[in-house]
């Protein structure tokens, strides 16, 4: 029983941990003449690709980008949604935790960086 309560609590506190890095994350923006990259997302420019999550896909195959925001009591997720004309991957999710103002900053800078690596305009 102390042992399941010892992994339990080990098991909260590396959760803890894993938000609050995700958390600070998002604040960190690269840009350079030959990337864009946020919260986990970059976008090359002279290979026209964006990587989310770990995959690359072509930003000639994004349509649209929006935003989804969740209030959970006193916790707020918000999702960057990317809709794109992959019908394996018709929604590619960027998530972020923390204030509204970050993601609207982060779509527009995306925005531009999908626009300079030969996507649409979405500004």
């Amino acid at each position: 029983m102390e042992l399941f309560l010892g992994i339990a609590f080990v098991a909260v506190i590396c959760a803890f941990i894993y938000l609050i890095y995700r958390y600070f994350a998002g604040f960190k923006v690269t840009v350079t003449d030959e990337l864009f990259s946020q919260n986990g997302v970059t976008v090359e420019y002279k290979a026209g690709t964006i990587k989310v999550r770990g995959k690359v896909h072509p930003v000639s195959k994004i349509t649209r980008i929006r935003t989804n925001y969740n209030v959970n009591g006193s916790a707020t997720t918000q999702h960057v949604l990317l809709d794109t004309t992959d019908i394996k991957n018709p929604v590619l999710m960027i998530i972020f935790l923390g204030r509204e103002q970050r993601v609207d900053t982060f779509v527009q800078r995306l925005s531009i960086a999908i626009q300079q690596a030969g996507g649409g305009n979405f500004v």
